[in-house]
């Protein structure tokens, strides 16, 4: 066991944690999730009920308690390691559904073409025109099904969700991290996490970056100058784009992109209808940001230009880049124009995941540990930590530098516009000015 979770573990189970103001107001199920990563809110509801939880020597009946100033928090270690068993071995008797889906996952012997490895996770390229996960109208086929042959293949133990850390659509090409086992599955899913910054000990440093190259054909140079992509003298810059998104509701599989504001007819009548998401977001729409830059001018009038995300919703890219009058090549639902760059278009549209920048599973969770120990005992405001889950303007703010301005394109300027594979091990320094290992994996390819 690490030493800051043996710390932590003593710090609740042996004398009780007093309460400070990193964790005052929390409710008590969520404190426990934050300290305990690997288990959901429905596993510290199994502790709660069987008298594991005491704030001030009572036993907490309802998880939904709040913690205030200098109470005192104590785990029955007893208790805690009795239910630990039970949910390790339910989790190990549940056989993989994904998102409710009865249908088992049947392992296939696919092509699954392999960019990177390492003993908690592997990096796949995934070609378009290939769906992620079963569905009803591709219940076999997909890359879900190619991973699951692999480990059957390599004789790895299936992890939750196939290891399936993010997504991306059926047209869309590049890079997706698979976890081999559940643990780093935690640790990675937690970097991709839709959420700014949430609990004690996390900021926006410790997530996973994205990087994307797409193919557009503006109307003119002029068009690109309007959006501020392009400066007078053929000069490419930086821009930001953020705003909100939600389904549309002429068109479920199309998504709308409102910039700068929510929708102002947020407050219709029937709020839970399916304009909503599935997360039941309000019909004002997800707020999401992203960094676009060109990249170079190609042929016929097309320019490639790489985007950051650094949320991730659905159709992001392709409704951002549509609204501003610049939709991705061959993207058709969004009234893009058929792409003539090459013959890779016509299984998909051009838009291509190229580069993505991770903090290794096992170096992640012994970071976050830290933080956590560290902020539970010197109990910092509460609000400092929790702006970035509330307010999108938090994230922005430490993303002043974009990443598709920084490190990973400067790598790629000293190797030419394309390269087949890049990987680069090397040191970060996070907002409170201490190193992480990170690694960025990189298919630098033109869609």
């Amino acid at each position: 066991m690490a030493d800051s979770e043996k710390k932590i573990n003593e710090l609740f189970m042996k004398d009780g944690y007093e309460v400070t103001s990193s964790a005052r107001g929390y409710r008590v199920d969520r404190l426990l999730c934050q300290v305990f990563d690997d288990w959901s809110r429905k596993d510290v509801s199994l502790l709660i009920k069987n008298s594991g939880v005491k704030v001030n020597g009572e036993s907490v009946r309802k998880g939904s308690k709040r913690l205030k100033n200098r109470d005192i928090v104590l785990i029955d270690q007893k208790v805690f390691e009795k239910v630990k068993k039970t949910v390790e071995k339910a989790r190990d008797a549940k056989e993989f559904t994904y998102y409710g889906d009865e249908k088992t996952i049947e392992p296939e012997n696919l092509p699954l073409e392999i960019v990177y490895e390492e003993n908690e996770f592997i990096v796949v390229n995934k070609p378009a025109g290939m769906v992620v996960h079963p569905a009803y109208k591709n219940p076999s086929g997909t890359l879900v099904n190619a991973v699951a042959g692999y480990f059957k293949r390599n004789k790895i133990q299936l992890p939750r969700r196939v290891g399936l850390v993010h997504r991306i659509d059926k047209d869309v090409s590049g890079l997706l991290i698979i976890a081999k086992d559940d643990h780093s599955l935690s640790a990675l899913s937690s970097q991709f996490s839709g959420v700014g910054i949430t609990g004690p000990g996390i900021d926006v440093s410790m997530k996973a970056r994205k990087l994307y190259w797409a193919v557009i054909k503006p109307e003119s140079s002029s068009q690109l100058e309007s959006i501020g992509l392009l400066k007078k003298g053929a000069k490419m810059d930086t821009i930001t784009v953020e705003g909100y998104i939600r389904r549309s509701r002429a068109d479920r599989r199309v998504s709308e992109f409102n910039i700068g504001r929510p929708f102002l007819d947020a407050s219709i009548k029937g709020s839970r209808s399916r304009a909503n998401d599935a997360n039941g977001a309000a019909n004002k729409g997800r707020y999401c940001l992203s960094f676009m830059k060109l990249v170079s001018k190609l042929p016929k009038g097309e320019w490639l230009i790489e985007v950051e995300i650094i949320t991730g919703r659905t159709h992001q890219i392709r409704s951002q880049l549509s609204s501003l009058g610049i939709p991705v090549v061959g993207d058709k639902m969004y009234g893009g124009k058929e792409n003539r760059h090459n013959d890779i278009s016509m299984h998909g549209i051009a838009l291509r995941s190229v580069a993505l920048d991770i903090i290794p599973p096992g170096v992640y969770k012994e970071c976050i540990k830290e933080r956590k120990l560290a902020m539970l005992l010197a109990g910092k405001d509460k609000k400092s930590v929790d702006d970035g889950a509330i307010n999108g303007k938090a994230e922005k703010k430490i993303h002043e530098k974009p990443y598709c301005n920084g490190r990973i394109v400067s790598q790629r300027a000293t190797r030419g516009l394309e390269c087949d594979k890049f990987i680069k091990k090397y040191k970060s320094i996070d907002r409170e000015g201490i190193e992480i290992d990170r690694i960025c994996i990189a298919n630098f390819v033109i869609p």
